[in-house]
């Protein structure tokens, strides 16, 4: 998403990016259809809350759920966005609270998750990876996200809702860790270079992109 005021967003919105070596179209956001108008959106370790600023300049009304820890930094979304509610621990959201849910008012369902990435970065000078003993270890997260998005996907499935999802990890982390992502995911993970199309140089892997993005 770009400022609408960018002086070039009409050549933004349809340019090519390079992506390692060669050249994939940026996917049309799904949000452009015309029938999905209701988005309801899962934001795990969701930070200042992004994704639901990102979707305010977009012609659709969005409600949510978002999960951090952190109470200082969930103050920006609770200003800007009050319909969105916004909880501590993401692992509060069971596959029975899930199952609880009314989403039939919704036309597009989307989970998110930004993990925090000390246990992969190589600037952590011992990361532990998937082995990490913290009592919220990538395992454990990783694990949960899983059971959390099939979940929203059977829900979704159910009553003919559009469902999407991604999950997002530091770019810079070690072949093994990357393979063991791509074995919990069930999806090949696409890299992303921020200064492709932005400003700064941040190196991120998503997972739930491989469909609309060329794979690495």
């Amino acid at each position: 998403i770009v400022n609408p005021a960018h002086p070039r967003l009409a050549e933004l919105a349809t340019a090519k990016f390079n992506w390692n070596d060669g050249l994939v179209s940026w996917p049309v956001p799904v949000f452009q259809k015309a029938d999905w108008k209701h988005v309801w959106i899962l934001s795990m370790c969701d930070g200042i809350g992004s994704i639901f600023v990102a979707c305010a300049e977009l012609p659709l009304t969005c409600n949510g759920l978002a999960a951090e820890l952190d109470s200082n930094v969930k103050l920006p979304l609770q200003a800007f966005a009050p319909q969105v509610t916004c909880i501590g621990d993401c692992r509060e959201i069971t596959v029975d609270y899930i199952a609880g849910l009314d989403l039939s008012a919704f036309d597009c369902v989307m989970l998110t998750e930004g993990a925090p990435c000390p246990d992969f970065t190589p600037l952590n000078t011992n990361p532990q990876g998937f082995n990490s003993t913290r009592a919220d270890g990538r395992a454990h997260l990783v694990k949960h996200f899983v059971e959390t998005r099939d979940a929203l996907a059977t829900i979704c499935s159910l009553h003919d809702i559009k469902f999407e999802w991604f999950f997002e990890e530091v770019g810079t982390m070690s072949a093994a860790n990357h393979a063991q992502f791509d074995a919990f995911m069930g999806s090949k993970a696409v890299l992303v270079q921020s200064a492709d199309f932005g400003w700064v140089h941040r190196c991120r892997l998503y997972w739930g992109l491989d469909s609309r993005l060329k794979q690495i």
